[in-house]
């Protein structure tokens, strides 16, 4: 966890009689969330706090879910005696400990209170109260490129176009690239009842709560002129180029939903040109 501060506003705080300095205080308190002490964490704050819950129960989730590292600049400090209130640059770099695997940026200006209660300090305010909440669904856009390459192998072009911002699909011409082939997006297959299953391999998730790059290396089969055709012919092994890559997507949360924003290479969804 690397510390940083501005050396003149720490200078200018005093030593609480019989306490850490309000700086130390604060980086416990992100020493305790790196190391998932919701023990140490909770006792930080008063109960009475306003949005107390909020933070608790957040901050609870989080520590389960993910290890966090933390990165301090103070800036601004008021109060005296047993009271200080200070402003404060928080960011968060998040890693995903389980389920679908990702790396989140988050990054607030912060403003919190502190009073000495009793020689030891307590977070009486701060805000905002959701810096500590835990990264939004990643199965559910993980669930969307699923969804998406179903859609696509099931040859339904509406359902498919449905997960793209329509600027960038009229931009890049994604409706009629699609329509020029049905799309087997599989390497797996299940033998016993030869059900086709999309082959998408997640190799990078990074960004913020609401804007990520999505890395994964898609490989599909592309069968032209066969749109109607029963996907039982495609397991006997009628197919004309399988297509494998890393395709690189840049996605954004629109309401509770995910959207794919844009992706390269842009021509991944084309039907290559016929060898000579």
């Amino acid at each position: 966890m690397r510390k940083t501060f501005a050396l003149a506003v720490l200078a200018a705080w005093p030593l609480s009689a019989a306490g850490p300095s309000p700086v130390d205080f604060v980086w416990g308190v992100a020493l305790a969330l790196s190391n998932g002490d919701t023990a140490a964490f909770h006792e930080a704050f008063d109960p009475a706090m306003p949005g107390f819950k909020a933070v608790q129960s957040g901050a609870d989730a989080l520590m389960a879910q993910a290890r966090v590292e933390s990165h301090i600049q103070f800036h601004q400090a008021s109060g005296e005696g047993p009271e200080r209130t200070l402003e404060l640059d928080w960011s968060l770099d998040i890693t995903q400990r389980g389920g679908i695997p990702g790396l989140t940026h988050r990054a607030a200006k912060v403003r919190c209170r502190l009073v000495d209660r009793g020689g030891k300090w307590r977070i009486t305010s701060f805000e905002p109260a959701d810096l500590f909440a835990p990264p939004p669904d990643m199965a559910g856009m993980w669930n969307m490129f699923h969804e998406a390459a179903s859609a696509l192998n099931n040859g339904d072009i509406g359902e498919f176009l449905r997960f793209f911002d329509p600027a960038f699909a009229a931009k890049i011409h994604l409706k009629d690239a699609v329509a020029e082939f049905q799309v087997v997006s599989t390497i797996e297959r299940d033998v016993a009842t030869n059900e086709l299953q999309p082959s998408l391999d997640l190799v990078l998730n990074e960004g913020d709560d609401r804007a990520r790059t999505v890395g994964i290396d898609w490989a599909m089969d592309l069968v032209q002129g066969m749109a109607n055709t029963e996907l039982s012919s495609t397991v006997s092994g009628v197919v004309n180029v399988r297509k494998n890559d890393r395709v690189t997507f840049r996605v954004a949360r629109d309401g509770k939903k995910w959207r794919i924003e844009s992706f390269e290479p842009a021509d991944f969804f084309q039907m290559p040109p016929p060898k000579n």
